[in-house]
């Protein structure tokens, strides 16, 4: 046996025995660190939900009284509250902050005089909860249709209503909450119309329908369904080994609290860790259990001066799949079979597995012949060792050019305008051509948008003049603005270049909010607008008509269940079509090669 091993093996039976050591040791330490998950600590969980409140507003009607009943000889309000009845729908998105939609009807419960108030509104409040309960200070703002209900003559109005507010809640369940409400309700009429019967009686001229109002205390309770999750953190345990995942090392593996939820590193223990340590890279986690890799405990390490220090034989020094001399010299060659093949005449030089002579174990340097060394050489700091067979350096080693500048690719961006070819991007050498501002979807033309292509903002199709823009309108008016007088200029100049064009629909599309009605008229109003500037820029009008679609025809109409339309799909139903009606034939020539 020479020195040299006698030495290992004494090195290696002095690290086994100190390993051994340390680990009764840490086996033994009752004060090992302990990791502490933080499951069960609080965190903002969002929520939302839908409900029904029922509330009292104690108010004497006082105002409808005095200014408006009394003085008009009508059944005055003998009444002590005004009862509401409400349905909300609300969403809470981030910490502390809650907004709700809510719906209602307001009543004194009274035939004659009666009063009664339709609404809807909007309620933002500033909420806190802590387990069960939640406290909440709001506001809810509130609009709607009114109206006094009188055998002498109905009176309808509208009004608007502010109501500030406390709020405490009781979480029953994840999906059930109760809660109790005290608020301040102000309530003031507007529009109000007096029946004929209480002008006819209004001798001295004391019914003021602008002074009626009512305010009052308000108490309401109330219910809600929905996603109420408490806000607690919530940390799984996805391997089952009673180790929680934020502090488990090994979260997809069964393992041990003593190992931080892994299994043993060193399952032998001779002190040298199993492979798996260092490819978690959790080596200086277990530094104090075991140490450095045990690759291959049962094969002899072949001395060569490469990696000698890990235990195993390396039958393919340079990697490149093809097996050392050896191997084969001590008929090893069907042993090693599953690491390398063959014999490599290069031993020492990885192979470049580029399809080039991979056979032989030797790198091949310049593929392509063109005096530019392959990418490796420079990776690998061989460049004065394959200085007399080629420079520099080659991003393109299975292309043969000598363009200047080109890395031995060939010209990136042919028709110069700044974009590159599709094989720059492909072959992830976008950052040796600083002079590409992006990838060119138009080659064949010097381009000037940032797809290296030229824009065309309008295009005729087969059905109709196709706009790859917008004509915009001041809100809610016809009234094209000037941003647009461009792309009217370019629709114009198409009608002038196609001739075959006989007649075009100019037809008007508004989003889905807002009135029908009005929608319907803005519609055909912008239609006639846009008709109308074409004939100022030359469009003869007979090849044109316009109409309005209002918001019957969107391109994105509401989905199941949706009851308002985001912002994109606004955008895409608020537009100008150009459907073509009439044209001539249009006659292709078809060209027969022989």
């Amino acid at each position: 046996m020479s020195m040299r091993k006698c030495l290992r093996l004494a090195m290696a039976a002095v690290i086994a025995s100190l390993a051994m050591v340390s680990t009764n040791a840490v086996a033994d330490d009752e004060v090992k660190a302990q990791r502490v998950s933080a499951n069960g600590s609080y965190e903002f969980q969002p929520s939302w939900g839908i409900g029904l409140q029922y509330g009292l507003t104690f108010t004497e009607m006082t105002d409808y009284n005095e200014n408006l009943l009394i003085p008009g000889r009508q059944s005055y309000f003998d009444a002590n509250f005004v009862a509401s009845h409400e349905l909300y729908g609300e969403w809470s998105p981030v910490e502390g902050f809650r907004i709700s939609l809510f719906a209602g009807y307001q009543s004194l419960y009274l035939s004659d005089t009666g009063f009664s108030y339709i609404y809807g509104g909007i309620e933002p409040a500033w909420a806190a909860r802590r387990s069960f309960y939640e406290f909440a200070v709001g506001v809810g703002l509130g609009y709607g249709y009114s109206l006094v209900d009188s055998s002498k003559g109905d009176m309808d109005g509208h009004g608007l209503m502010v109501r500030p507010f406390v709020e405490s809640r009781f979480y029953l369940n994840e999906i059930f909450a109760l809660y109790l409400r005290l608020a301040f309700q102000y309530y003031k009429e507007f529009g109000l119309e007096a029946s004929d019967y209480i002008k006819s009686n209004d001798t001295n001229g004391d019914v003021n329908v602008d002074e009626i109002q009512f305010v009052g205390p308000h108490v309401a309770l109330g219910v809600r369904f929905g996603s109420y999750p408490e806000h607690v953190k919530s940390i799984g345990d996805s391997d089952g080994d009673g180790v929680l995942d934020d502090i488990d090392e090994c979260p997809d593996e069964a393992g041990s609290a003593e190992y931080y939820g892994c299994s043993n590193p060193d399952k032998d223990g001779d002190g040298l860790c199993d492979a798996w340590v260092s490819e978690k890279s959790l080596s200086a986690t277990f530094s104090d259990v075991c140490q450095s890799a045990d690759k291959c405990p049962g094969d002899a390490e072949d001395i060569d001066g490469f990696e000698d220090e890990d235990g195993c034989p390396d039958p393919d020094n340079d990697g490149d799949g093809l097996c050392d001399t050896w191997v084969a010299e001590q008929g090893l060659s069907e042993k090693y079979a599953d690491k390398c093949s063959g014999s490599d005449k290069c031993p020492a030089e990885v192979e470049d597995i580029d399809g080039f002579l991979d056979k032989d174990g030797c790198p091949d340097p310049d593929n392509d012949g063109d005096g530019l060394c392959d990418p490796w050489v420079a990776e690998q700091g061989l460049s004065e060792k394959y200085a007399d067979v080629c420079k520099e350096v080659d991003y393109c080693p299975n292309v043969s050019s000598n363009m200047p500048g080109t890395y031995g690719c060939g010209n990136p961006d042919p028709d110069n305008d700044g974009y590159c070819e599709k094989w720059v991007y492909d072959q992830n050498l976008q950052n040796a051509f600083p002079q590409c501002k992006g990838l060119d979807y138009c080659p064949n033309e010097k381009g000037t948008n940032e797809k290296g292509c030229i824009p065309k903002r309008v295009e005729v199709t087969e059905a109709a003049i196709q706009i790859n823009d917008t004509i915009n309108f001041d809100v809610n008016k016809a009234t094209i603005k000037k941003t647009s007088d461009s792309l009217l200029e370019e629709i114009a100049q198409v009608f002038k270049d196609n001739p075959q064009i006989k007649k075009v629909s100019i037809e008007g599309h508004t989003d889905l909010s807002g009135n029908a009605k009005k929608n319907q008229k803005l519609s055909e109003d912008r239609a006639k607008s846009v008709m109308d500037r074409l004939v100022k820029l030359g469009v003869e009008p007979s090849r044109m008509t316009s109409a309005g679609f209002g918001s019957s025809r969107p391109i994105e109409p509401l989905a199941k269940g949706q009851k308002k339309e985001t912002k994109e799909q606004a955008a895409k139903n608020r537009r100008v079509e150009f459907n073509i009606v009439e044209q001539d034939v249009v006659k292709k020539m078809i060209e027969v090669k022989e």
